[in-house]
């Protein structure tokens, strides 16, 4: 159950703090020339932290849900998914 929830918090982390990072992005917003990396920079962009905080927070919780999906999948298939988030 710890990582069913993992997972979807991972989803909800990354994409509100990019959101909310392109919501407050100064300049013109056009995701054809806006890179990702610019909205983590904190000369750009006011919501940085905010972004990188929704990356960083992310991150750790997919790793909890490839860490759970491992055990779940059993001992064949299931290591190669726990090493993809260890």
């Amino acid at each position: 159950m710890l990582s069913i929830v993992a997972g979807w918090l991972s989803v909800m982390l990354i994409a509100s703090g990019t959101g909310i990072a392109l919501f407050r992005y100064r300049g013109p917003v056009s995701l054809l020339n806006l890179t990702i990396s610019e909205l983590g920079l904190r000369s750009d962009s006011p919501a940085a932290d905010i972004f990188n905080g929704g990356l960083i927070a992310g991150g750790a919780c997919r790793a909890v849900f490839l860490v759970g999906l491992g055990v779940r999948l059993g001992p064949v298939t299931g290591p190669r998914f726990a090493l993809l988030g260890a």
